[in-house]
């Protein structure tokens, strides 16, 4: 029974981990439920619920680079405060499409709000949409280097 919770524990943060780089694969909530796993099924494991907690954090952490990265990126790209604002709404409701939300709402918030309240071209807000995506392509590499920190945690409180 061991070798089971060890096994699906694993499976569940190295699918995580993967995770967080892979479109529509809910990374950092699939390697909280990995330790989560362990700890309960497992409850002398070396893992305390500092690593847990840690990895519940993580996905707080993740959905608020993934917020931060997009607005950044679609001003950083020219965006109006416009553009700005729509990929700031796109965020908030992608949650509530998870997870292809996530990637297609700031996308389209961006270009929607250039085109539609800042009277901008087509091209014009594409380069805040692009500017958007670009800076969730830089969240995808911030959440594969947290879920690295949870992995990393995980693995010194197992031999502390």
């Amino acid at each position: 029974m061991e070798f089971l919770a060890w096994l699906c524990g694993s499976l569940l943060v190295l699918i995580g981990l993967i995770g967080t780089v892979a479109p529509l694969v809910p990374g950092m909530p699939l390697m909280f439920l990995g330790l989560l796993l362990l700890k309960i099924w497992l409850p002398a494991s070396p893992f305390s619920w500092w690593s847990v907690g840690f990895a519940a954090l993580s996905i707080l952490i993740a959905a608020g680079i993934d917020s931060i990265s997009a607005i950044a990126g679609a001003k950083l790209q020219g965006g109006t405060k416009w553009g700005v604002l729509g990929a700031a709404i796109g965020c908030a409701v992608g949650f509530l499409f998870l997870p292809a939300g996530l990637v297609i709402g700031p996308i389209a918030g961006a270009i929607l709000a250039e085109i539609l309240l800042a009277n901008r071209t087509l091209r014009e807000a594409s380069a805040s949409g692009l500017g958007t995506a670009l800076g969730l392509g830089a969240a995808a590499i911030l959440r594969l280097l947290l879920g690295i920190l949870v992995v990393v945690a995980g693995v010194v409180d197992y031999f502390i």
